[in-house]
């Protein structure tokens, strides 16, 4: 499902029909994380890319498939600041979630939960979306 909301474009890709098909994704159980948890810097450096405004650099921090849907440009908009909640990373095997905000130029911070995948090129951003 692709939904636009405050100005950004998402790509929402959540249910058990995409965990299907990505099963054989997994990576080992020495990551998972039942709590909440402290995020790598790496995934934290995924969202300072997401946030650059070299247009190419905020792409890639995107995994293949959400790039694949959304139109060319920046996903987010200039001046956008992006933090990750300093316990609210989650993760099983290569998949994990986090929490955090999300501040719009003009506007004030809303929360956000972003879903990262850890490919061989290191974490990508697979969605992001407005926590509820």
């Amino acid at each position: 499902m692709i939904k636009r909301f405050a100005g950004i474009r998402c790509a929402v890709a959540l249910g058990t029909a995409l965990a299907l098909s990505v099963a054989g994704c997994g990576g080992g159980a020495s990551h998972d994380s039942a709590k909440p948890g402290q995020p790598p810097a790496a995934a934290e450096a995924v969202l300072v890319r997401l946030a650059s405004s070299d247009t190419a650099l905020a792409r890639g921090a995107l995994s293949a498939p959400l790039a694949s849907v959304l139109a060319g440009g920046r996903p987010i908009p200039p001046g956008s600041h992006l933090a990750l909640d300093t316990s609210g990373w989650r993760q099983t095997g290569r998949f994990a979630n986090a929490t955090g905000t999300l501040a719009l130029p003009g506007s004030g911070p809303q929360r956000i939960v972003v879903g990262f995948f850890d490919t061989d090129l290191g974490w990508k951003v697979t969605f992001l979306a407005q926590a509820t």
